[in-house]
């Protein structure tokens, strides 16, 4: 297979992406998805109604396993959510709930395993220590495993609401999805929640649907086959693309050099340029400015650069754009008053004066580009560069 065929092969394995809008969730911009510890501690959040101010959640919550007379008759006046409970044998409970006269045990397993008998070790040990709470009334534990709905851990228990009461010696324990949580969670009215909890909860709703559900992990799947098949040609491609940008930015500056002995004259006994470069290379900034010492004195500068472009550290503009920038704002301000320079527009922090395709199919095409570039940038310098100064003698700066 030739290096053509390779990559188209390669293209037409891209993993399909939805096409509709996408807004990253808070998850994914602390890049917490995969924290078991964080997602328990927003989900202990979201189920206590003391802190989200509201027992909303929590009854949607129980309404994945309990039947509504169950959730009816259970006082929420004095709810108490633990995490990380430590049992009498040192093991931990991932979230513990006391409400009224029940006792709830959540295992949150998202990737981990359980191991040892958790659950049943759990529930045992919750049970011989009721009076942890501090109540006079013997309580009822529920044990519940959290879970995605791909996950091994599921062994299909079924839920509770066949019990219309807890109170009886069977041993309770029952399992859940994330996908069934996010969906009551989902159905939950604002009108319900304050604004800035809602927020919340809609974010995490939000997790689960982007990062938890089948076809999310199926797609994260996907990319991670893509990236292991093709990781020598995306690092050819990185490597490539950026020879090619930083052959750019050497272009660029070569050419800046030479239009600032053109438009401001060569060194001054082959000491000082009479001209500056001043030049930001990033991932995220591509910038090249050209200025004298009398538009430095006024914070002016020539600037090629490309608009709204990232590199990525390899991506080469489509485009570059030729402008002059004024960062003073007084000396701009100044300007728009009174100015005899050819600009039929008010000023602004970046003033373009031309913007330029790329064509990078030859190097002669690149070269025109370049020609083209230079010819504006005479041809704006030549009929302004002196109006431009006796204006700037006008304006009254710090």
């Amino acid at each position: 297979m030739t290096s053509i065929e390779r990559y188209l092969e390669m293209i037409n394995n891209i993993p399909a992406i939805d096409e509709k809008a996408h807004f990253e969730s808070i998850a994914k911009i602390f890049g917490i998805e995969s924290k078991e510890n964080i997602i328990s501690n927003w989900l202990a959040f979201l189920l206590d109604p003391n802190r989200i101010k509201s027992d909303v959640p929590l009854k949607a919550f129980l309404s994945t396993f309990l039947n509504d007379k169950v959730i009816e008759d259970l006082d929420y006046t004095d709810v108490v959510v633990t995490r990380e409970y430590i049992l009498n044998n040192m093991r931990r409970v991932d979230i513990v709930l006391q409400i009224d006269e029940l006792i709830i045990g959540i295992e949150n397993k998202i990737f981990a395993t359980l191991h040892n008998d958790q659950l049943n070790d759990y529930h045992n040990n919750l049970s011989n220590i009721q009076l942890m709470f501090d109540s006079d009334v013997s309580q009822n534990v529920v044990t519940v495993l959290l879970a995605p709905s791909w996950s091994k851990e599921l062994s299909g228990m079924k839920d509770l609401k066949d019990k219309n009461k807890l109170n009886d010696e069977e041993k309770k324990q029952t399992e859940i999805t994330y996908e069934l949580l996010s969906e009551v969670f989902s159905e939950i009215p604002q009108k319900n929640i304050e604004y800035r909890h809602y927020f919340i909860l809609n974010e995490f709703v939000k997790y689960v649907n982007d990062y938890i559900k089948e076809e999310a992990m199926e797609l994260e799947v996907e990319w991670a086959n893509f990236n292991s098949k093709y990781s020598n040609d995306l690092s050819h491609i990185f490597n490539k693309g950026s020879e090619q940008l930083a052959f750019l930015s050497d272009k660029i500056e070569k050419f800046l050099n030479e239009m600032g002995i053109e438009l401001f004259g060569p060194k001054i006994n082959n000491d000082k340029a009479q001209y500056s470069i001043d030049k930001k290379v990033t991932s995220k900034v591509f910038y090249f400015q050209l200025f004298d010492d009398q538009m430095a004195k006024y914070n002016i500068h020539y600037e090629i650069g490309s608009e709204n472009y990232e590199s990525k550290g390899f991506i080469l503009p489509t485009n570059l754009k030729l402008t002059i920038d004024f960062e003073n704002r007084t000396v701009r301000n100044q300007l728009n008053e009174h100015r005899n320079f050819e600009l039929k527009r008010p000023l602004e922090f970046q003033t373009t004066i031309n913007v330029f395709d790329l064509d990078y199919s030859s190097e002669k095409s690149i070269n025109n580009n370049f020609d083209e570039i230079r010819n504006k940038l005479l041809e704006w310098h030549g009929n302004n560069y002196r109006l431009l100064l006796m204006d700037l003698e006008k304006c009254l700066i710090d």
